[in-house]
């Protein structure tokens, strides 16, 4: 078991343990009553997390339907779990000020509570929307085109709960724009059992100069061999850590995710491959992860796409992000470089978004100096 695993595991536990103690003084529940819960809490628990691995190597309806309700629970922990931490960090010096204390803590913690209960709710109907549809232009000089057109897919997270609707959604979304490219960053798949079905569905994608795609850390799990069966079933070209010069148009660059150290696979030496790419072309990167966005603009990237972050998708993962990560959704630049960081075309783990919503990015390139000749 690895050290990650082993650490989301504690920290599950240290999740649903504060939601225990604080609904015990919520509702002024008796020891036995508590304890009940706390068995039930612990076999959610338990039975979750195992049917998130056996998912993975066994096809069964009772353990997706499992799955699915571990994954909703999951997402209402995490977001009680939030409130009530708040709750607890703001209203720790009342205990020194207020005569009244537990009175008004317990009314407090119940409004909490309520709260977020309705945000939990408004999470699950606002991730059953359509993905958004996203306009960028970006103006980069050395385009030697008027205009360019790219879909960027990232995040998809498809398993044996994804519905064949949303997949066709997706790609009936991204034939419309009519692109020149489809450009995908990662985390397609979230399983290792027969996706045939998703690769026929995948070969209705349709750009003049072809699909692209790189590997995010998912790929990785259930292993990186049917990844690239789909793709090459969905004719999707994988770049791993390799560069691919675009009909004298661009160079795009295709990284591993750092994942691929993990299970013997090399990164990418970033100074290497830019200097494989044609100088004359735009450059543009493809990283599941945004934070290489920092070297990639010191080698003057024009454009990079990612995904990974999902933009938080519930508490307390969004504000972890803002608080810690540099860079966590929409556009940013560095000089002339750019980085497009998307929210997900889908989601991962509960069907929850929060203050965000899955999204498909229409990108056009654009030369203002060709436009004007």
């Amino acid at each position: 078991m690895s050290f990650f695993m082993i650490f989301s595991i504690l920290i599950m536990l240290f999740i649903n343990f504060l939601v225990l103690f604080n609904l015990k003084f919520c509702f002024q529940m008796s020891e036995r009553n508590f304890v009940f819960l706390m068995i039930i809490f612990l076999l959610i628990f338990v039975l979750g997390f195992l049917s998130l691995i056996l998912t993975r190597k066994f096809e069964s309806q009772s353990l997706a339907i499992f799955m699915n309700f571990s994954m909703y629970w999951f997402g209402f922990l995490s977001i009680v779990f939030t409130f009530f931490l708040i709750a607890n960090i703001v209203s720790f010096p009342l205990y020194f000020f207020l005569q009244k204390t537990k009175t008004f803590l317990l009314f407090a913690d119940r409004f909490v509570f309520v709260l977020a209960m309705l945000c939990a709710i408004y999470s699950s109907l606002n991730a059953l929307q359509k993905p958004s549809l996203v306009d960028l232009k970006i103006n980069i000089s050395s385009l030697k085109t008027q205009s360019l057109k790219i879909i960027h897919l990232t995040d998809l997270h498809i398993d044996g709960r994804t519905r064949t609707k949303e997949i066709e959604y997706i790609i009936k979304k991204t034939n419309e724009f009519i692109p020149d490219i489809i450009l995908i960053t990662g985390d397609v798949l979230d399983t290792n059992k027969d996706v045939s079905h998703y690769e026929a569905l995948f070969r209705d994608l349709k750009a003049k100069y072809g699909v692209f795609a790189t590997t995010g850390n998912h790929e990785y799990y259930p292993g990186l061999d049917n990844f690239k069966n789909f793709c090459r079933g969905a004719n999707i070209k994988v770049l791993e850590n390799e560069v691919f010069e675009l009909q004298n148009l661009v160079n795009l660059i295709g990284i591993n995710d750092k994942a691929a150290l993990s299970f013997s696979y090399k990164l990418a030496n970033l100074p290497e491959l830019f200097s494989q790419t044609n100088p004359s072309l735009p450059k543009i990167l493809l990283s599941h992860r945004p934070e290489v966005f920092d070297e990639a603009a010191k080698l003057f990237v024009d454009l990079q796409l990612s995904g990974h972050t999902h933009a938080g998708q519930i508490p307390p993962i969004d504000l972890i992000e803002k608080i810690f990560f540099k860079y966590v959704f929409g556009l940013y630049k560095s000089g002339n470089s750019n980085l497009y960081l998307s929210s997900g075309t889908r989601f991962w783990g509960p069907r929850m978004r929060f203050l965000s919503k899955s999204e498909i990015v229409r990108i056009n390139l654009t030369n203002e100096k060709t436009n004007e000749i």
